[in-house]
């Protein structure tokens, strides 16, 4: 999760900054699937989370970027904030699954 090999959290969000990924919507949703790791983690291993304080700060202000990502988007830009606010709150709500009785 917070480690520094190619398959960690940290490093895909590096990665999707890098200027040859100019795709700002995809950028953009690999953020927001990277905040809503960091969320469920928080959310699921709250130890976890706090022994990994050093290694938190820098996944925080790595995902701090959307904020700069949400303004390269081709979006309108009297709609843009009511459109992102409503896609993120969207975006990162967990649905919960039906049971499944068999």
């Amino acid at each position: 999760m917070f480690g520094a090999k190619f398959d960690s959290l940290p490093e895909l969000l590096v990665k999707t900054l890098e200027p040859e990924n100019d795709d700002a919507v995809m950028q953009y949703i690999v953020f927001l699937c990277g905040k809503q790791v960091a969320q469920r983690v928080q959310q699921l291993d709250r130890e976890f989370w706090k022994r990994h304080h050093k290694q938190r700060r820098r996944l925080e202000n790595l995902l701090a970027e959307i904020s700069r990502l949400e303004a390269a988007l081709p979006l309108d830009e009297h709609e843009r904030e009511e459109f992102l606010k409503w896609y993120q709150e969207m975006f990162l709500t967990m649905i919960q699954q039906p049971e499944v009785h068999s």
